[in-house]
């Protein structure tokens, strides 16, 4: 369209020739005849420029529309993917089958055996101690310590140098309330040293040896002296049978022997 009103324009100009001399109302004609002619041209012109302003501005909002759809795409490919490879596995993807953690000892079979005996063997202290029977007390108490010597240590240098000390230290504190306990001639004074025997052993002496047998259970007995000092003991089951009060008591007989609760259970770890 430009072009054509360029040409028209130069039309105009051609229409009267150089030194020509037209008079009367025919030069009046022509001139009028270019005049509007003209104004054709211009308005060609005008709307050729409106045109390409258009052609512009459509060319624009066409870019950026593409550009926001492009972005919408992208925005949805993504979370789909996040849909397909994360939620889609964890709630409907096939699943393997859950495996079970092995139980892996942490000891030797001969090491446990050691150490079950020492259970057994205060067991049948704390039991001596419901039948209130001093001589039995001691006999039980000689056998308690006896089974402790015999836990062969050297197993656990395999651990760390504080791990085997600790256990080495553990031992000793219990073997020492254990030999306090055969000196004494007083039920009520070895019933104080059973008590602090237990404290030693629960949970010191089964953390330190990292207790792999039958499950335990630690006891309490609220009255355990002067009625109002409570007193803890071991028991391999949790109906109450109280060594502190027992068969004898001087003041509640056998009255107060399911006297106590469960506080805690020993469990392998």
């Amino acid at each position: 369209p430009v072009r054509a009103c360029v040409w028209a324009c130069a039309g105009v100009t051609a229409y009267l020739p150089a030194g020509r001399q037209v008079a009367g109302p025919p030069l009046i004609i022509n001139k009028s005849r270019a005049s509007v002619l003209f104004i054709k041209c211009l308005s060609l012109l005008q709307a050729a420029i409106t045109l390409k302003k258009l052609c512009s501005n459509f060319e624009e909002i066409f870019l950026q529309t593409m550009k926001r759809i492009i972005a919408i795409l992208i925005v949805i490919l993504a979370a789909f993917s996040i849909y397909w490879f994360t939620l889609r596995t964890k709630n409907g993807g096939s699943k393997a089958p859950k495996v079970e953690p092995m139980a892996l000892k942490k000891h030797s079979d001969a090491f446990n055996d050691k150490i079950n005996t020492v259970v057994s063997n205060y067991l049948a202290l704390k039991d001596a101690f419901v039948e209130a029977d001093t001589a039995a007390v001691k006999q039980k108490a000689l056998a308690f310590n006896t089974s402790l010597n015999n836990i062969d240590t050297a197993e656990l240098k395999k651990d760390t140098a504080l791990v085997f000390e600790t256990v080495v230290a553990a031992i000793n504190d219990v073997r020492a309330n254990g030999e306090s306990l055969i000196k004494q001639t007083d039920i009520t004074e070895m019933r104080k040293d059973f008590s602090s025997l237990t404290d030693m052993m629960y949970p010191t002496f089964f953390t330190a040896i990292k207790y792999e047998g039958p499950k335990l259970y630690l006891e309490n007995c609220p009255m355990a002296f002067d009625n109002d000092v409570p007193a803890n003991w071991i028991s391999n089951s949790a109906e109450i049978v109280n060594p502190y009060m027992g068969k004898k008591h001087p003041k509640y007989k056998g009255g107060m022997i399911n006297c106590g609760d469960v506080k805690d259970s020993i469990v392998a770890k």
